[in-house]
């Protein structure tokens, strides 16, 4: 007998709207033991004057090659196809994650909604995330790939992070604290990084900051921290910024 789940569910309440179409909310993510089963909704409305009849599918997005051979289909179940959309109303669809034993790490899948007006030939597309993590089986696991730090006379200190995911879920990086650091490890400017694209397994993804300040001549030290799942990861780099304000530092 199925479970129903109540859980970690993290709804992003905010809509899109794209040539035409809109969905609300704009991506779900989900943190839920397999054979159970999570039941949502979500909005979808349509900005023509007339009647359009929009399909509704599944599409295959990022998911942990531990799941080989495993389809969206196989946990993301839509109760319709289609759906008919008056102007400027909005009307409800339903779905359900259901992952199976043996799912493991983070599987992700998008559900997409499509109109093709009659007399067109633009076919519109508007789809929404679903980020699936299999509870009792992550391993968040990431790495510092690459770290360039800049600096001049007329530009305060930056880093450009490169993050390796070598974990079986998906990372997102926001609330990432970059920080600089004196030689006595003592703080001196932080920057956290706002919402952003996560970092898919087996993938490499980059971010920049930019700090507020120009460091004089001296030694620090570039320190990075993130969490994902409870678990915490911290990259300490040293690097000295010299008398012309550029940066000595090689990773």
């Amino acid at each position: 007998m199925k479970k129903y789940f109540v859980g970690l569910i993290t709804i992003l309440f905010s809509s899109v709207v794209y040539a035409g179409l809109g969905v609300d909310p704009s991506k779900f993510e989900i943190v839920m033991p397999a054979d159970e089963v999570y039941e949502a909704s979500i909005e979808v409305k349509s900005v023509y004057d007339t009647v359009v009849s929009a399909k509704v599918s599944t599409k295959e997005w990022k998911t942990y090659s531990g799941n080989n051979g495993i389809t969206v289909k196989d946990w993301l179940i839509v109760d319709t196809n289609k759906v008919e959309l008056l102007p400027d109303k909005s009307a409800k669809v339903n779905f359900k994650v259901a992952p199976k034993e043996g799912m493991v790490g983070s599987l992700s899948g998008m559900l997409s909604f499509s109109v093709q007006r009659e007399g067109e030939t633009l076919n519109v597309m508007i789809s929404v995330p679903v980020y699936l993590v299999i509870k009792g089986t992550e391993k968040p696991d990431i790495k510092l790939s690459n770290l360039k730090i800049f600096q001049s006379s007329n530009t305060p200190v930056g880093f450009d992070i490169e993050l390796e995911n070598l974990g079986n879920v998906h990372v997102r990086p926001q609330g990432m604290q970059m920080s600089i650091l004196n030689k006595k490890k003592k703080l001196i400017q932080s920057v956290n990084l706002g919402d952003t694209v996560p970092v898919y397994t087996g993938s490499k993804r980059s971010y920049k900051t930019q700090f507020s300040s120009i460091l004089p001549k001296g030694k620090y030290f570039a320190e990075i921290r993130l969490k994902s799942f409870d678990k915490e990861f911290v990259f300490l780099k040293k690097f000295k910024v010299l008398k012309d304000n550029s940066i000595k530092f090689k990773y």
